[in-house]
């Protein structure tokens, strides 16, 4: 490396474009080449009249207009490639951001090696970045203008070179060109690639913010104007919005990874991907979806997640109500809390379950000391453990369920009629009444047990 110095610089004394070095290879510098640019003149118009003035302090008009000619025949590529109306976006950052880095260029192809600087990232390439992001396009209108300019630097490169140097001087020149271009738009790409994700990151831990601050307003009732929510959580609030609660069962809970429950998320994701969802995390085991469509049924999102929570015992599912607006927004999430609610602590809760099904328990099991009076006035001496007490209660729901026919309670129990006719003997002399006299009331407090613990005891 050191002989390799001594050589730049010999060769920098005695004043020929060309030298060898000591291992027999060509060592060409640029700035051999650009004693031989022509001054074009000034272009029309620049975007930074700053920059410009500052580079043609230091590299001279003859040099700075050359490179504003290469980066006004990129611009020019850029436009043709682009749409309309995507040039209505992009096209004056991206103009002012080929003008930058063209200016830039000057400095890297003049440097002596071992010094050549790096393009700084210009206002006009972090406004193309953030346009980007803003406008929720990929990296690609970035790159693509990055891209045609490198193009439009070795096309220049090539321009200059050949009438000048031929043979063994013209490829090392071009090589010298080449290979600083090359490494200067790699690190441009790099940059401007990088700028991109970490905005977009940011762009959208900010949105989810938002959005999820929105939905916290429109849940405790505080509704805003419709273009005002619309426009911060990204959709129509007028279709129809359901709430689907999701969580591993308790017993599952400890036992359920950070990356299943992921897995358990993309399977929804992918089984609603005929709606429009948003996933709202609450922890590691939890998380609630707002689905919303034109057109949506309680019964639709069944059918589209039963086979998922079949397939995922320890998780259980609780729908809401369908509903519009934001208040219809409120009504789902709401609904769909009260089920879950009611459902998580069960051992036995099925694994989907919507508000049709659990809502009048949801609305009783609002309030447990309500809920336990009832149990224990209706249910008391049948309250408890052992197989006796179960055969009972069990006995006892199925009559009612058949609104008190012995025969289908047997054929469902498939125990003989005087067997049922025991139990059912058996259950009015711990009650001390008829067990069938008030069926709606019986079935529920059984029902409200089951969820509520209270046949424990």
């Amino acid at each position: 490396m050191g002989s390799t110095r001594v050589m730049i610089k010999s060769c920098q004394r005695r004043g020929p474009r060309l030298c060898r070095l000591h291992n027999g290879d060509m060592l060409a510098h640029p700035t051999d080449a650009l004693l031989h640019v022509r001054d074009p003149g000034p272009p029309a118009e620049v975007t930074r009249a700053a920059e410009v003035q500052r580079a043609r302090d230091t590299h001279g008009d003859r040099l700075v207009n050359w490179a504003l000619g290469v980066a006004t025949s990129a611009r020019a590529a850029v436009q043709r490639e682009m749409s309309p109306s995507r040039f209505d976006v992009f096209g004056a950052p991206t103009a002012a951001a080929i003008e930058s880095i063209s200016l830039d260029m000057l400095g890297v192809l003049c440097a002596q090696q071992g010094h050549i600087p790096g393009i700084r990232m210009s206002e006009g390439q972090v406004e193309v970045v953030l346009a980007a992001v803003e406008s929720g396009v990929s990296i690609e209108p970035v790159t693509s203008g990055i891209r045609l300019l490198e193009a439009a630097w070795r096309r220049a490169a090539i321009e200059l070179v050949a009438p000048h140097f031929d043979g063994e001087e013209g490829i090392a020149m071009l090589y010298a060109f080449g290979e600083r271009i090359s490494n200067a738009f790699a690190a441009v790409t790099d940059e401007n690639t990088r700028r991109y994700h970490e905005s977009m990151s940011r762009m959208r831990e900010m949105r989810m913010m938002g959005q999820r601050q929105m939905l916290e307003r429109i849940i405790a009732g505080d509704f805003a104007t419709a273009p005002h929510a619309e426009e911060i959580l990204g959709f129509d609030t007028g279709m129809l919005h359901a709430c689907v609660m999701l969580s591993a069962r308790p017993s599952h809970e400890a036992a359920v990874s950070p990356s299943e429950f992921a897995s358990f998320r993309r399977e929804c994701e992918k089984a609603l991907s005929a709606h429009r969802v948003a996933f709202v995390p609450q922890d590691g085991t939890s998380m609630w979806m707002l689905v919303s469509d034109g057109a949506l049924a309680v019964s639709q999102l069944v059918d589209e997640l039963t086979p998922i929570a079949e397939r995922t015992p320890w998780v259980i599912m609780s729908i809401g109500i369908a509903r519009r607006e934001q208040p219809g927004i409120r009504a789902a999430y709401v609904s769909a809390e009260a089920v879950h609610a009611s459902r998580r602590q069960r051992r036995d809760a099925a694994p989907i379950a919507t508000f049709a099904d659990d809502g009048h328990l949801a609305v009783l099991m609002a309030s447990e000391e309500l809920v336990r009076w009832l149990v224990e006035e209706e249910l008391g001496p049948l309250l408890g453990e052992g197989p006796i007490l179960h055969d009972l209660r069990h006995t006892l729901e199925v009559l009612l369920h058949n609104l008190g026919n012995i025969r289908v309670a047997s054929e469902e129990l498939y125990v003989h009629r005087n067997t049922i006719a025991y139990r059912l003997d058996k259950i009015e002399a711990l009650l001390g009444r008829n067990p069938l006299e008030r069926p709606l009331t019986t079935h529920l407090a059984l029902q409200l047990a089951a969820r509520g613990g209270e046949l424990q005891g």
